[in-house]
């Protein structure tokens, strides 16, 4: 994870969300 859980939620969760699926995928 290059972005901590709490940044995660503050700054674009669907952004991130959506990036980390790819990540994950």
């Amino acid at each position: 994870n290059i972005f901590p859980d709490h940044q995660t939620e503050e700054a674009g969760s669907s952004t991130v969300r959506r990036w980390r699926r790819m990540q994950i995928a």
